[in-house]
């Protein structure tokens, strides 16, 4: 029986589960800039990775495919 009240519906429960590793940890994007990956939002339309910057810039990024596939690198940094 499904719970009506839940909002995990789809995939977000495993995108939850593959992501939750990741949190906290800091990405490269293709100009130089670091963001740290903040956590998954659950919009209308898709569900989003959310990563911000150093100067507080909010980028959202489809959770088609990974945050590696939208050009950004993982660093091995703790900032």
């Amino acid at each position: 029986m499904e719970d009506k009240d839940c909002i995990c519906k789809g995939n977000w429960r495993q995108i939850i589960k593959e992501s939750e590793p990741f949190f906290g940890k800091f990405y490269l994007d293709k100009e130089g800039e670091v963001y740290c990956f903040v956590g998954i939002m659950c919009a209308s339309d898709d569900y989003y990775y959310c990563l911000i910057s150093k100067t507080g810039e909010l980028k959202m990024l489809s959770c088609v495919g990974s945050i590696e596939d939208h050009s950004y690198k993982i660093l091995d940094i703790i900032i």
